[in-house]
């Protein structure tokens, strides 16, 4: 099962209001990659550490913001 969410760049200019999410996984090649729900943002990162200290930062460290899937995660641009 796929994961599939379209990201921009300007990720920053989110209203603070806004909850922003994320999910973290890999793409059918392997790259570790974080990408906001709603496509606010998102990148493709070295390993599953760096993924994951990105989508922590971008969602203010809230609990339970940022879910970690088994499934491929595909990123659109």
């Amino acid at each position: 099962m796929s994961q599939r969410a379209s990201a921009s760049t300007g990720s920053r200019g989110a209203s603070p209001a806004c909850q922003r999410n994320f999910v973290v996984g890999q793409d059918y090649q392997g790259h570790w990659l974080a990408v906001e729900t709603h496509g606010l943002g998102g990148g493709i990162f070295a390993d599953r550490r760096a993924a994951l200290r990105y989508a922590a930062f971008e969602t203010g460290w809230r609990e339970n913001a940022v879910k970690i899937v088994g499934g491929k995660v595909l990123l659109a641009l």
